[in-house]
């Protein structure tokens, strides 16, 4: 009932032409609409994604459970923002009820980072293909006058068992061996995607804890924040957009994206984001933070 109640309203939004390839995953984001029409289906888990409790205890979405940003983002090696460890992981998710049964909804009180972050996090463990973003996140929520509510009921842990995707993920030395792939196949499908400001990507402003400012050579720069209409409206640009913003950035029909920022949240966004229009995408979670620490690795400085 609920695929088909979430297709239905898939079908509400404008599709892309017959030329925009691959095609757009709908299911990965739900409107605010479809949202309230589902809070009292037990099949939906909505999860409320912030550093803190203080907007949760104040008012959330009705039924909604409170997931701290500390447990889909870490410390890892000195480098933060790092997916925590998976016992870490799935304890968390097991005493906020997850199952594997649920349509998960995720929603923040920004532009969308960190439950993009969430996001990641659960596609790691299994649970991408039933797991939808909000679109608008709390802040389009709030300012509808939608329900709101201060309820925080106790939860029953579940028996949760991750099916890990080790797919997602690629380490240093993958990446290096893109870059030396480029070198001998320049016509390799492989992509990477700088999703920080553009004064980072060129190093301009290096940004905290970073010595060696710029970029992984031969990534495109795609700021994260491109993605939404505004900052204190944070809802997504449509299809026709999104997929024009990435193709004119230079990731053609069928390029496989590699995305990474500073220490991985924005660059959780810019995965959600290729992913949702239908890229292979994969996210390199030490990120440039990891990458300009390793003195033998090469970096670029100004535009590409």
């Amino acid at each position: 009932m609920f695929l088909a109640s979430l297709l239905l309203t898939s079908a509400l939004v404008v599709e892309p032409t017959s030329s925009m390839i691959p095609p757009i995953q709908h299911d990965m984001l739900v409107s605010t609409d479809w949202l309230e029409q589902h809070l009292k289906d037990p099949e939906v888990l909505v999860l409320h994604v912030a550093n803190d409790g203080k907007q949760f205890v104040q008012g959330h979405i009705p039924g909604a459970r409170f997931l701290s940003w500390s447990q889909v983002a870490t410390t890892r090696n000195g480098i933060e923002n790092e997916l925590p460890p998976l016992a870490e992981l799935v304890k968390s998710l097991r005493e906020l009820g997850v199952t594997d049964k649920h349509r998960l909804v995720l929603y923040d009180e920004g532009a969308g980072l960190q439950a993009a972050r969430a996001f990641v996090a659960l596609d790691y463990v299994g649970l991408g293909q039933q797991t939808a973003l909000l679109n608008g996140h709390w802040k389009v929520w709030s300012s509808e006058n939608r329900p709101v509510g201060k309820e925080i009921n106790k939860i029953p842990p579940s028996q949760f068992q991750p099916q890990l995707n080790l797919d997602l993920l690629i380490h240093m030395p993958q990446v290096q061996d893109v870059l030396w792939l480029k070198t001998q196949v320049p016509s390799a499908k492989l992509r990477l995607l700088d999703a920080r400001p553009a004064a980072q990507y060129t190093g301009a402003e290096p940004g905290e804890g970073i010595t060696r400012g710029g970029h992984i050579p031969g990534a495109i720069n795609l700021f994260w924040m491109n993605h939404v209409e505004s900052e204190a409206r944070p809802l997504l640009k449509s299809p026709e957009a999104l997929y024009l913003m990435f193709k004119q950035a230079g990731f053609a029909p069928g390029s496989e994206i590699i995305t990474y920022c500073r220490t991985g949240g924005q660059a959780s966004h810019s995965y959600f984001m290729a992913k949702y229009l239908g890229y292979k995408t994969r996210l390199y979670d030490g990120s440039f933070s990891e990458w300009s620490r390793e003195p033998l690795n090469p970096v670029t400085s100004g535009k590409e």
